[in-house]
């Protein structure tokens, strides 16, 4: 037995068959093809087409 509010979830990774090393997966925008890092990304809803409700994180 653990407790409810522990995380027992596995993480798994995409491996390259060929080679059998961890890929990455770029971020990037559609609109100005740039790599994002992590800290240039928010979240958002789109709730209509077009229309975004985003969400900011606390500082």
């Amino acid at each position: 037995m653990h407790a409810a509010t522990e995380d027992k979830d596995i993480s798994m990774k995409q491996i390259h068959r060929a080679c059998g090393v961890p890929i990455s997966l770029l971020k990037t925008c559609n609109q100005c093809n740039k790599e994002l890092a992590s800290t240039d990304l928010i979240k958002g809803y789109e709730f209509q087409k077009t229309n975004m409700f985003f969400l900011k994180k606390k500082n």
